[in-house]
Parts: structure tokens; sequence; C-alpha cells
């Protein structure tokens, strides 16, 4: 595999940091984690005893993030910053990452040095993101002041085919970076921390609904499970909450939107879709006080299946891990 395209999948892999700086250059969503923020409808949200945010208003956390795709297993570690910001709102932003392995090789292996540097690179070109004091999303900052503390961060740039720091700035002040930078740090914001604002806190409860999304071009209904765990399932989680979420296309209508999204192809061209899978599933142990996340894995599972084609199957895992000191 060559340099570039293993660089290419690595960095479209990770949800944070990296694939949100690679978004722009890959805008499908296929691999973004279908967070439940719009799916309240499932439950009455802000009960008594619903789960709240509280997070301190200065503060670092350790991450650590093990990301599967396309055959390839990364490790990786950073730092969360929490900063307070204006309007009581909180400040976060990235530090300190660090490639840990490929495929279960140490990255330091001098065969990854390219690899690593271009990632290093890509992983400083993550905006920092602002959210309300409730843990909703806010918005996400590029301002000139971000992007000049970002520049003063970038490893310096060696080999021939490396991206210049004009080129570096002049990808992060596009329009198009930005507004997929922005959708992707919010869903993985929603699947960490936002959607469970005010999620009921009642251990073995269960809830269902469907919900009418826009995907494959279509409309599609989607069908959403939530499931609060009586106790976590990992005993050393003693205390806190488990809840797994799934939400599933049906198939009929994927299909159906498939049919239209490629309506204006001629008719000889038209693949005859068979089966279409959009699957999401989240499953986070998090502090039902405070909502500070201690073990989150999100899969994402799609597959076309073509008449006389084999399927289609992608997946893509990240498995976080939040040490809170």
């Amino acid at each position: 595999m060559k340099l570039v395209q293993k660089v290419f999948i690595v960095a479209t892999m990770v949800l944070s940091p990296l694939s949100i700086c690679m978004g722009a250059a890959n805008t499908s969503n296929e691999t973004a984690p279908d967070a439940p923020a719009s799916t309240k409808a499932c439950y009455q949200a802000n009960q008594q005893g619903s789960m709240s945010f509280d997070w301190p208003r200065s503060g670092k956390v350790a991450v650590t993030e093990q990301i599967s795709k396309k055959g390839m297993v990364v490790d990786m570690a950073y730092d969360l910053v929490i900063e307070p910001a204006k309007n009581h709102n909180l400040r976060l932003s990235y530090e300190n990452f660090e490639l840990l392995t490929f495929n279960g090789e140490d990255a330091k292996d001098p065969k990854h040095a390219n690899a690593v540097q271009a990632i290093k690179t890509m992983s400083q070109m993550v905006p920092e993101l602002i959210v309300s004091a409730t843990g909703e999303f806010v918005d996400i900052d590029i301002s000139e002041q971000v992007i000049d503390k970002i520049m003063k961060q970038m490893p310096k740039q060696q080999g021939k085919n490396a991206p210049s720091l004009s080129q570096i700035r002049q990808m992060l002040t596009s329009p198009q970076m930005q507004a997929v930078q922005k959708t992707k740090i919010e869903q993985t914001w929603n699947a960490l921390v936002g959607s469970w604002v005010g999620f009921p806190n009642h251990p073995g409860k269960k809830y269902q609904c469907v919900e009418q999304k826009q995907a494959f071009g279509g409309n599609v209904t989607f069908d959403i499970s939530y499931q609060q765990l009586p106790s976590p399932a990992n005993k050393q989680y003693s205390g806190m909450t488990q809840i797994n979420f799934v939400s599933s296309a049906q198939p009929k209508q994927a299909v159906e939107a498939m049919l239209k999204a490629f309506a204006s192809v001629p008719k000889e061209q038209q693949p005859k879709f068979e089966s279409v899978k959009q699957q999401s599933n989240v499953s986070i142990v998090t502090d039902p006080k405070t909502l500070r996340p201690v073990s989150v894995t999100t899969e994402v599972i799609s597959a076309v299946q073509v008449v006389g084609k084999p399927a289609n199957e992608k997946v893509e895992t990240h498995r976080y891990r939040f040490n809170w000191k």
C-alpha cells in the first residue's frame, strides 16, 4: 500500500481528532456515529433525577483511543484540555497527540516515520470546541487567533510531498473544511456527552421509537433504541451507568432512497441494489451526575449489496478511554 493511501485511510479513520480535519477530503457521513441528539422523542427528557452535565471549568483529561477500519488498527493518546470561555461556556482543545501503534507495531518504528509525521500534522489542524455550561454543543472556534496557535504548534514538515505551512493555513481557512469540521466535531461531542444531557436515569429501562432522517439522498426511517443496563457490564465501573444506543435504517426505504439517488444515471448504468444497511451503535459508560465518560465505543456499519456482486460492507469502530484526574 502506498504511503499516501495509508495516511489517508488512517486519517479518515479517526473521529477525534484526525477525521475532523480530514473531513473536507471525504464529506460522506458513512463513518460518523449517528449520535442520538435528535431522538429525544423516544423518551421524556429532563425529568427529576435525569443525567446532567458537570465538567470542571478548567483541567485536562487523558484520552486513549483505538480505531479499527479497513483492516487497520491504530492506537493513539491525547489530552483533552478544558478552559473557561465567554458566556459561561467551556472551551475544549486537543494537546499532546501521540500515535502509539499501527496494527500492533510500535509507531516509533522508522518504517512508519513518514506516516506518523503526516498524521501528527493533521492532528494539529483541529479547531477548538465551545460547549455550554449545561453540556450542549455551541460552536467551533477557528478564528485567526486559533489558527495562529495551531500554526505555532505545527511540527516541522519534511519530505518532498509534505504540505507547506501556507497550504496548511489555506486548508484551515477553507469554508468547506470548516463546515465539515463543525459537523464532525458536533457529532463526536453528541456521541460522547451532548446527547445524554437530560437522559432519564432509570437503570434497566429500554426506549424505542422511529425517526425520519435524510440518508442515501432521501428520507429514510430509522429504528432507534436505547437501553440503560441495570449496571455496567464491566464491574470496574461501579457507580457509573451504561447506555447502549442503536440506530438502524429500515432496509426497504434505504434501497428506495439509493435508487432515487441514481435516478439521473442512464438506466443501463444504474446499479441494481438488493440490500442497503446503515447502522450506528454507541455504548457509553459515564457518571450520570456529571456526564464525565470513562469508556465509549462507537461503531458504524454500512453495507451495499448489488445484484450479482458480493456485499460491500464497511465497519468502523472507535474505543475511547478517559482518565479523569
